[in-house]
């Protein structure tokens, strides 16, 4: 038997003529794109097309799982690009938050630093409130 079925089940997931079968099992050469064919049909690996993709597998279910035993049902897979294009967006906001934020600061001269609009009226109350009144005459 080769890949452990027999040349009538070979024949039919090949569409393959039953001699040309028997052929290959006799040990004469398959065309790879049957042997990839027969391995994704008999052991759902679908490392037989391209090696990254060793280990993955879909399942009788119709599930593609992963090495480590993840599974993903197709809405799953269709989501990946709407998820990205979330995360994109999310980024995005977040960028522009900073920016603003950056650009709302002021110079404190007097104290070497920046500081947010809130702060600054802060600071100024407060130097107000310390800060000796002096009256000007004109003489």
């Amino acid at each position: 038997m080769c890949y452990g079925l027999d040349a009538a089940t070979l024949a039919r997931i090949t569409g393959t003529h039953i001699a040309t079968v028997r052929r290959w099992k006799r040990g004469y050469p398959m065309p790879e794109a049957t042997r990839r064919l027969i391995v994704l049909m008999t052991a759902r690996d679908l490392g037989a097309f391209a090696p990254a993709w060793a280990g993955w597998r879909i399942d009788s279910s119709g599930e593609l799982v992963s090495p480590e035993d993840w599974r993903y049902q197709p809405g799953h897979v269709r989501s990946i690009e709407f998820l990205h294009g979330m995360i994109a967006s999310y980024k995005s906001e977040a960028r522009a938050a900073a920016a603003r934020l950056e650009s709302s600061k002021q110079a404190d001269w007097v104290e070497q630093r920046y500081v947010l609009p809130g702060e600054m009226r802060e600071l100024e109350t407060s130097t107000t409130e310390t800060a000796p009144q002096r009256s000007f005459t004109h003489s």
